[in-house]
């Protein structure tokens, strides 16, 4: 089962996934996705997506700065 090991969820639901995975955990290899998630959602693919990245920051910066200047 894929699993982030660094994560530290609480709640009802995060202690009562924990208390069932105890009783489960010996049956049942865990493998970290932390860094096969890394890879595959937040890498930069290609050179286009490095671009597109690029454009939204120019644009969103003075967007945030007009939006946010009410608040200070």
């Amino acid at each position: 089962m894929g699993v982030i090991t660094k994560d530290t969820a609480t709640g009802p639901f995060a202690e009562e996934w924990k208390a069932t995975m105890e009783g489960i955990s010996k049956d049942i290899e865990q493998v970290d996705l932390a860094f096969i998630l890394s890879n595959a959602a937040l890498a930069v693919k290609d050179e286009k997506e490095l671009v597109r990245h690029t454009d939204q920051r120019s644009l969103q910066g003075p967007w945030l700065t007009w939006l946010l200047a009410d608040y200070s």
